[in-house]
């Protein structure tokens, strides 16, 4: 299946990422071979995440945000 669908050399931000539908998001990009940027409010849940990802041989990185404050996003923007 992998060589039907990839992600490779794709960088995918997922907002919400900390919540059930974004972690099921989180893990199909990183599955499929995407870097996951994970954004969310709650940092515990996001780093639980992203080191799943990346002790499964992913890469994903967290980033604590609301995505209705523009100044946070403008940091994470920055940040990626």
């Amino acid at each position: 299946m992998s060589d039907l669908f990839t992600l490779k050399n794709k960088v995918i931000i997922v907002t919400g990422g900390t919540g059930v539908l974004g972690r099921s998001f989180v893990r199909g990009i990183a599955n499929a071979g995407g870097t996951v940027i994970v954004i969310g409010q709650n940092q515990e849940r996001a780093n639980a995440i992203t080191e799943e990802v990346n002790n499964n041989g992913g890469t994903a990185l967290s980033i604590l945000a609301n995505v209705l404050d523009e100044e946070q996003l403008i940091a994470a923007r920055e940040l990626i």
